[in-house]
Formats: structure tokens, C-alpha cells, sequence
């Protein structure tokens, strides 16, 4: 039997609700009727009510600061309002501050109490002991989202991904596990629009009316926002086969249409394996963020744990291969090709590819083509002085990207960046190639920036500020770089060869100021370099 207590300072409308409704029958214990806030909150602090029904305009102390110190002691008392037909504004704060519901007092029919009664969750009475551990609710649902967040590792074995045993008494009894065995799945959700960063109070909104979707059904609760996500849980008795579907009906009914009508959000959904116990909350939480990120890919918007193998990452043979398959498009300059063969990566990926893999497949596609410009022309697409005049480093773009789409818009345009920059230096610049080409046929021998600007019919002033413009670099930094390269080659060629033979082969005439250039231009030492080779 629920506890009742009324708190409305109009008499008649007080005695009429001890007197009109028959309370013990329809299986409610009135424990009291108080007319002001402040004797109302004095026999709650001493023995908390299942239900309160509370007008909002009191004496001594009105509705709201009566709520809000309930609220505030952590009490899982539901709260419904005793509105009057002016009290809008008023009822707008209440609801705030998390009441269960409203009811007309001056239309008052008893059995519509009765109905709205009834469709309050039960909960479990707070203990003494309880309460003096604070095991309210909320702090239940905040331990079991401590618990599970990093827990199990990464790709742990199933044995591992227990959480600590807690009894969590308020959540197993608001769940209705009466079963010895029950079974549960974890729901996370995020917002399905990656690219659109809601405001704070926007994503406050969704939680509470998450919380109160949830706080109407026996079987679900609300645990709150953990890691950027929204987390529920179902549980189920023992024969819990029909439980996945139960779960994305009520997401699809229940969740998503006032989200949408109210908030306009819609969301994505990961649905956990069902599993045994809250002890292996954590595996089912793990399933339910897995499935959710799929969402990288599209689709949607639910995604079940149970319809896929679980998150994987690529294979060493599989980045092999794809290193292989980047290194002939690009080695052929083929940019339109590498990014076409790019882009139709995205059905592997979405087959279950971690997120995270997906970014280190771009990232290395775009790796290679950078790699192979600095070769053939000695030009960094990297570089915010080069050619692209990129704002920010697009590896680091790459990082930031929230959906696969984005992902490969950015790899596809820094590729067809990359294609326009050596048109150009194959094309279009005539003079340009005509230099390169001098600086690659002399790069042994001495020469000066005029000789080259002579060799292509510019002053040297000019020369210089083209070079410069269309390289990105200066002309003594590309001859320096070119011969720091060659003398790479030669140096892995030719093993037994000197470090003064080397200088010399590539273009150095003094030993000691090709050791200083080589860790100027590489990073690292001669005799490093020398080691790994």
C-alpha cells in the first residue's frame, strides 16, 4: 500500500479529497492533510510520503519551495500538482522541478485521481539505512554509469566485463525485476545530427524529457548523460527472447515521437546484448556504445549489438593491402581514381570497422599523397606556406570529422588539391618543370639561382618570388632538401660508402656542413640515420 499526503490550504477542497475518495480501498494509506507548505515538510522530512498532492499557493511556505526541498533531500517521493486555472506560470516552474504530474483542483473527479494515481511507477520506500548510505535513485543511477564507463578494457574477454556487485535496490525495484535471473540491455543514444553542436540547455531539455518518458514505464528507467550520450536501461524477466524487439518498439513509439514534436531531435540508438544480471551491466553497455557508433556511417537510426559481430579494426593484411592499393593509384598520379576508390570504402567500413580505423585509413591515404608531391616535387601539402595555404593541418581535420561522409569530403578534396597543384607543375607552369628538371640533371654540381633563372629566361628577382609562390619554399631550401634526399639514396644504395663520398656525390663540397643540413632538414643525425639504415 503507497502513502499518501494532500498539502492545500483551501479547506473545502482539502477535506473533499480525504472524504471523496475511498483511499485504502483503491490501495493507498493517507498518512496526512496539511494546509500550508512549512506542516507539510515537517511530517515528510520525518516520514516520507510514496505520493504527495500539494497545491502551489500557500501560506507560510507556497508549493515550489515545498518541492524543491524534496527534491534537494534527494527523496523519491512523486509529486503531483493541485493546479488552479491561473496558476500556469507556476505550474511551468513546478514541472522544472521533475513533478510527476497535474490535476485541476477545481474539476476534481475522483476517478481521474485514482487513474493518475495508478499510473505513477511504483517505488521502493527509502530505509534508514538507505537513506543514510544515500542510495537515493538518482545517486543508483550515478554509481551504475561510474561503474560501467571504462569498464571492461578495450576488447576484454566477456569473463571481465562485470561490474562490482551492488544491490542498486531502487533501480531493481523500479525495473519490476521480481525474477531471480532477471536480464537487462543497455540504450545509449546520441543526437543524429553529427555535424550540428546543440546547445546546452537543448541537450538538458532531451534529458528531462527522456527521464520523464521514462519514469511512466515499469520496465525502462532513464540513467542519465555519461560520456556525450543518453543511457536507459530495460530489464526483463528470465525469458527474455522477445526482449530486443520490445526495446526498439518502445524507442520507436515511446522515445523518438515527442522528441521529435517537442524538441525536433531525433537520435540514433545503440541497443545492448541482453544479458544476466546487473553485474554484467558493463558488457551490455559496451554492446549498446559499439552499435552506436555505426552511426558513423549513416543509416539508422537504431542499431542492435545483437545484428552485427561487434566493432573490429582493420587487419595488419587489410592496411597492407590498402597501402598497397593507395600506392598505385597515387604512383600513377591518379588522383580522381584514388578518390573514387576512396569513397566506395565506405560499405567495408560501415560492416562493423571501428570509427577510429576509418579515420587512420584516410589519414594514410592522405599520408602517401603528401609524401609522394615532397618526392617527385619537393613541395608540403602540409605546410600552411604552401600551396594549399591550408588554415589548419588537414591530418588534423581528419581527427575532427564526425561522420564517414565528412570524412571522405575532406581526404577527396585535400586528394583533388593535391591533383590541381601537380597539373599545374606538369602543365601549365612550363617554366617551372624546365627548372625542376635543371635542379634534378645538376644537383651534383655547383650552381647558383641564377643560373637556373637564367636557364628559364627570368630575372633572378623574379625567378625567385615565382619559385617561392609556386612552390611554397625558397629556392635554396628546395635544392638543399632535393640533395638531402639524394644523398639518402645514394647512402642506401651504396652501404660501404663514406659520409664524405656521399656529400660529395650529392652535391656537398663541405662533409661538415652536410651533417648539420641532414638534421636541420630530417630531424634526426647522420650517424642516427646511419643505425636504422
Amino acid at each position: 500500500m503507497r502513502k499518501i499526503m494532500i498539502a492545500e490550504d483551501e479547506a473545502i477542497v482539502r477535506i473533499g479529497l480525504q472524504t471523496i475518495i475511498d483511499w485504502n480501498r483503491h490501495g493507498f494509506e493517507l498518512a496526512g492533510a496539511f494546509s500550508n507548505g512549512r506542516q507539510a515538510w515537517e511530517a515528510i522530512r520525518e516520514n516520507p510520503p510514496d505520493i504527495l498532492l500539494t497545491d502551489i499557493r500557500m501560506p507560510e511556505m507556497d508549493g515550489l519551495e515545498l518541492i524543491r526541498r524534496i527534491r534537494e533531500a534527494g527523496l523519491e517521493t512523486d509529486i503531483v500538482i493541485l493546479s488552479g486555472y491561473d496558476d500556469f506560470d507556476y505550474t511551468r516552474k513546478a514541472i522544472q522541478l521533475n513533478v510527476q504530474d497535474y490535476l485541476i483542483k477545481h474539476k476534481l473527479d475522483p476517478a481521474e485521481i485514482i487513474e493518475t494515481l495508478n499510473a505513477l511507477p511504483l517505488r521502493p520506500r527509502r530505509t534508514a539505512e538507505t537513506a543514510e548510505a544515500g542510495m537515493t535513485m538518482e545517486a543508483e543511477k550515478a554509481e551504475l554509469l561510474k561503474t560501467t564507463r571504462d569498464w571492461p578494457p578495450a576488447r576484454a574477454p566477456e569473463q571481465d566485463f562485470r561490474v562490482p556487485r551492488q544491490p542498486f535496490p531502487q533501480l531493481i525495484f523500479k525495473l519490476g525485476a521480481a525474477a531471480a535471473n532477471p536480464h537487462l540491455i543497455w540504450i545509449a543514444m546520441r543526437p543524429s545530427s553529427p555535424d550540428k553542436a546543440y546547445l546546452p540547455s537543448e541537450l538538458k531539455a532531451a534529458a528531462m524529457l527522456l527521464s520523464d518518458i521514462g519514469n511512466r514505464f515499469e520496465r525502462f528507467v532513464f540513467l542519465g548523460t555519461d560520456k556525450e550520450m543518453f543511457h536507459a536501461l530495460g530489464m526483463f524477466p528470465e525469458n527474455g527472447e522477445e526482449a530486443p524487439a520490445e526495446v526498439r518498439g518502445w524507442v520507436e513509439e515511446e522515445l523518438a515521437p515527442p522528441l521529435r514534436d517537442k524538441l525536433n531531435m531525433e537520435m540514433w540508438t545503440g541497443i545492448g546484448p541482453i544479458v544476466s544480471g546487473l553485474e554484467h551491466a558493463g558488457l551490455s553497455r559496451r554492446g549498446a556504445e559499439d552499435a552506436l557508433k555505426l552511426s558513423f556511417y549513416g543509416g539508422g537510426p537504431i542499431y542492435d549489438a545483437g545484428a552485427f559481430g561487434g566493432l573490429r579494426g582493420l587487419t595488419q593484411q587489410e592496411r597492407l593491402n590498402d597501402l598497397k592499393q593507395a600506392k598505385t593509384y597515387l604512383g600513377n598520379e591518379d588522383f580522381a581514381g584514388t578518390i573514387g576508390w576512396l569513397r566506395a570504402q565506405k560499405e567495408r567500413m560501415a560492416a562493423g570497422i571501428d570509427p577510429q580505423d576509418a579515420i587512420r585509413f584516410c589519414r594514410m591515404v592522405v599520408h602517401q599523397c603528401a609524401d609522394l608531391v615532397m618526392e617527385r616535387y619537393q613541395i608540403d601539402l602540409l605546410s600552411p606556406d604552401g600551396p594549399l595555404q591550408a588554415d589548419r593541418n588537414p591530418l588534423i581535420k581528419l581527427e575532427t570529422a564526425a561522420s564517414w561522409d565528412s570524412l571522405a569530403d575532406l581526404a577527396a578534396e585535400f586528394l583533388a588539391a593535391a591533383g590541381d597543384v601537380v597539373g599545374r607543375l606538369r602543365s601549365r607552369n612550363d617554366w617551372l618543370g624546365k627548372a625542376l628538371a635543371y635542379i634534378e640533371e645538376n644537383y651534383a654540381k655547383p650552381f647558383r639561382q641564377e643560373d637556373v633563372a637564367r636557364h628559364v629566361h627570368f630575372s633572378v628577382n623574379y625567378f625567385s618570388y615565382r619559385f617561392r609562390q609556386e612552390t611554397g619554399v625558397a629556392f635554396s631550401d628546395y635544392v638543399a632538401r632535393r640533395r638531402i634526399h639524394k644523398a639518402i639514396e645514394l647512402a642506401r644504395k651504396n652501404e660501404e660508402w663514406s659520409t664524405e663520398e656521399i656529400a660529395e656525390k650529392a652535391g656537398f663540397s663541405n662533409p661538415n656542413y652536410f651533417i648539420r643540413l641532414f638534421k636541420k632538414v630530417t630531424g634526426s643525425t647522420w650517424s642516427e640515420f646511419k643505425r636504422k639504415k
